[in-house]
């Protein structure tokens, strides 16, 4: 899907021609009158592409509802996304290096799986499996090879491919996509039981304020080709959101708990259409009035209308009875991937994204509350620097930015760190704990000394390692080698050449502030020169004023 700020990213717009960041009068108006209107045409553009292959699907691969042909439509899905041809195929043309041609090229930069045991550049082994598992892939597709054996060496060979670069794994919607492949083959019941727990914690963990108070108005809305032309209705004119925004916000990630939940316990006859047919027009909002992804919400609708059916079917009368599982295997699966995982989530995010696959893994769809990075690279470091040698994309890139770059002050990649962390003063942030990590006491002389290079711009502009983007994933700690190696720091660092910045998830369960470090990247954890701050909940800083304006909604 499109990154808020892709054309930012591939340098259309002169920046002789652009207004300055101290001539915005804040960050939200720059993320709605500047991000949202230049992606507009892009999302108006998807949105009719999208309409189109609808049409063309529903008339051809999504007529037939059985079981051999939902494992095909999810191969499908599944070979698009591990390719780059999905929604994120514009990523793959503001990259230096597009997804696929990564993965296919030995000696690009990625992240093993293992990466004591392999190396962090693709490795001819490597490129063969992913090409070989391509060729298999689409040779099945073609010839309609969907039995239970094949779905195995689709999947096994698959899984081999993602040990030497995790960021395939993430970049195919797993959790979205190859889960309910595998559960194909355990029971019809169990596709149903997993889209039935999708929508429950996708809604149950909306309804914490970072979404209905910042995500829905300033992501899903704002980069909507339709609804950005009524931003009026659920922004004020100083660009904070509407209560009626924020109460329309939360009943939806209610409705969605409820259609959820309700699908899991529908013991009673016809009762569970009820709440498929709700989940269904829940997809059909999103569809027209959010930021997409358009084709992944067809496919859901298409697997969770496929799956119902075939729920009735095995409970041999319409309407379906109470949900069984005499297997216990498929008893396990559904439960670690429908309760366990998102539980995790819920207790602590940050395990969640280093062990357990993120927090699309936990279905956590569009919630907010994600981890954040940027980096702070000192720029007398890049002077000497030339366009060639290693990390050489990563390199371009970074002196391509210290061009004419004069504070750090005046990024505008401040304001959409903003966007991407439900709301946070990163700025303020830095000026508060500058001192203690640089070794500066001026604020003056950071400014002008450091650059500001968020981990997000890297990923969209540098090698493509993800095109479903987590920073809570192990992904972010190549860009931060990447970043070292092409300021030729391979062995030792000196103190000061990079400096991370990290906003940390707040703990959904009872979490009430949010963790904020700013640290040298040679320090260790304990380091007393790293610098430590918890903040209020930035989404409540943003938000109209109300009442009582330092409680959170919920």
């Amino acid at each position: 899907m499109v990154l808020p700020g892709l054309l930012e990213t591939l340098g259309r717009s002169e920046k002789s021609s652009e207004r300055r960041k101290s001539e915005w009068s804040s960050a939200q108006e720059y993320i709605v009158e500047k991000m949202g209107a230049e992606n507009l045409r892009i999302t108006q553009l998807r949105l009719v592409t999208a309409l189109l292959w609808t049409l063309i699907a529903c008339c051809t691969i999504y007529r037939r509802f059985d079981l051999p042909q939902l494992r095909w439509v999810l191969m499908l899905h599944h070979l698009m996304a591990a390719v780059g041809v999905d929604e994120a195929i514009l990523m793959s043309f503001a990259a230096s290096e597009p997804f696929a041609l990564r993965l296919l090229r030995p000696g690009t930069p990625v992240t093993p799986w293992i990466p004591r045991l392999l190396p962090r550049k693709q490795t001819v082994l490597g490129a063969g499996v992913y090409a070989g598992w391509v060729l298999l892939a689409a040779v099945q597709l073609i010839t309609y090879r969907v039995a239970d054996q094949d779905v195995l060496l689709f999947t096994g060979i698959f899984l081999l491919a993602c040990i030497f670069d995790r960021g395939l794994f993430h970049s195919t919607r797993p959790s979205d996509i190859l889960k309910f492949l595998v559960s194909s083959l355990l029971r019809p019941d169990s596709t149903y039981m997993l889209l039935a727990c999708l929508y429950f914690w996708s809604g149950f963990y909306k309804v914490r304020g970072f979404f209905h108070g910042f995500v829905f108005q300033y992501q899903f809305l704002n980069f909507s080709g339709v609804s950005w032309l009524f931003r009026r209705c659920y922004l004020t004119q100083d660009y904070r959101p509407r209560p009626f925004s924020r109460l329309f916000g939360q009943f939806g990630a209610w409705l969605e708990t409820f259609a959820g939940l309700g699908m899991m316990l529908s013991a009673l006859p016809h009762l569970g259409v009820v709440f498929v047919v709700l989940a269904l027009a829940m997809h059909v909002f999103i569809f027209f009035f959010g930021m997409g992804p358009f084709r992944w919400n067809v496919m859901t609708c298409y697997m969770l209308l496929c799956s119902t059916k075939l729920r009735m079917e095995s409970a041999g009368m319409p309407g379906g009875e109470a949900w069984t599982l005499p297997s216990v295997c498929c008893a396990l699966y559904v439960g670690f991937f429908g309760w366990v995982i998102p539980g995790i989530g819920c207790l602590d995010p940050e395990a969640l994204g280093r062990y357990f696959g993120g927090y699309r893994m936990a279905t956590f769809h569009f919630a907010g509350n994600e981890m954040y990075h940027a980096l702070l690279v000192c720029k007398d470091y890049l002077t000497s620097l030339e366009p060639s040698g290693p990390a050489g994309s990563v390199r371009k890139l970074l002196l391509e930015r210290r061009q004419d770059y004069l504070r750090l002050s005046e990024d505008l990649d401040l304001f959409t760190a903003l966007l991407y962390s439900d709301g946070l003063d990163v700025e303020g942030a830095l000026r508060r704990g500058f001192r203690r990590p640089s070794g500066l006491e001026d604020f003056e002389d950071f400014d002008r000394k450091y650059m500001f290079v968020p981990i997000t711009w890297l990923n969209c502009r540098g090698p493509l390692l993800n095109t479903k983007w987590d920073e809570s994933l192990p992904i972010t700690e190549s860009f931060v080698d990447l970043v070292g190696e092409a300021l030729g720091f391979e062995s030792r660092m000196p103190r000061g050449a990079i400096l991370v910045f990290v906003a940390h998830p707040m703990v959904w369960m009872g979490g009430q502030r949010k963790l904020l470090e700013l640290f040298d990247l040679t320090d260790s954890k304990w380091c007393e020169h790293r610098w430590r701050e918890e903040v209020d909940l930035p989404w409540t800083q943003v938000t109209e004023e109300l009442e009582d304006k330092k409680k959170p909604l919920l």
